[in-house]
């Protein structure tokens, strides 16, 4: 149970205890004197943890060591001749931060030092912890690829046969997004085309090609090709510039 303050000031004064030395065990149990302590002989710590605390028990148990410290002429009352001290300029010590980039934190611990007397004032501020962000740039993201894409016919390009295998240049592509380079990242690695040969149209060409016969046959979408036929194999053939073929006649022609 909490107990109220003015519980600590009903305290029963000793008979061998003086006003003043009763006046001071109730400044201790208010929390607020003014004045330094000649030799206390340990009350200093005793005060300092009544003073981080606010449960009044705990005052309570350090009026009854005051009392008995008095009684006994342990301890000494105020010397009015004592002069605080000073506190000296903070010092700083900076933890590491928890993470390199994308934003951490890190512990600040920042002490002083009480110079030139026992006591200085305020009481327990020589240190300040505290944390504080840290590292708060983007982190880098190295790029990396996407899968390839379909193989497909160079641009102009197409199988060079019509039927019996041939071949053709085709090309695959794929990007560097996966993900893309960002903050300062490094770019994929190799190449983002690659091409090569395939074999193309490897069905036999039949009636299109018959054995030992010489037979020509227009291209089925470009009037600038037609198909030649040979060892049973239809072959691509191509027009001179400006000209187109004219089966009629089994030759390129000028177009009409």
């Amino acid at each position: 149970m909490r107990l109220k303050s003015s519980f600590c000031l009903r305290t029963v004064k000793p008979s061998s205890v003086t006003s003043d030395k009763v006046q001071y065990i109730i400044n201790l149990t208010k929390i607020s004197y003014e004045f330094p302590i000649k030799r206390q002989k340990g009350l200093i710590a005793r005060y300092n943890y009544c003073q981080l605390f606010t449960m009044q028990a705990l005052c309570v148990a350090v009026v009854v060591i005051a009392v008995f410290d008095i009684v006994s002429g342990t301890t000494n009352l105020p010397d009015q001749k004592f002069v605080w001290g000073k506190w000296s300029t903070w010092s700083e010590r900076v933890g590491e931060c928890s993470v390199s980039c994308g934003g951490g934190s890190q512990t600040v611990v920042r002490t002083r030092k009480c110079q030139g007397g026992l006591i200085c004032k305020p009481i327990n501020a020589g240190i300040r912890i505290y944390t504080q962000a840290c590292n708060t740039d983007s982190c880098s993201v190295d790029g990396g690829w996407s899968a390839w894409g379909e193989w497909t016919d160079n641009d102009g390009e197409e199988c060079s046969v019509y039927c019996g295998g041939g071949k053709v240049r085709q090309s695959r592509e794929r990007s560097c997004d996966n993900p893309e380079p960002q903050n300062g990242g490094a770019d994929c690695e190799g190449e983002s085309v690659e091409k090569r040969i395939a074999n193309c149209n490897t069905q036999g060409c039949g009636d299109y090609c018959p054995d030992r016969q010489v037979k020509f046959f227009p291209h089925p979408t470009n009037r600038g090709r037609y198909y030649q036929c040979g060892n049973y194999i239809a072959y691509l053939m191509k027009c001179p510039k400006g000209l187109v073929w004219d089966d009629s006649i089994w030759t390129c022609n000028f177009d009409n």
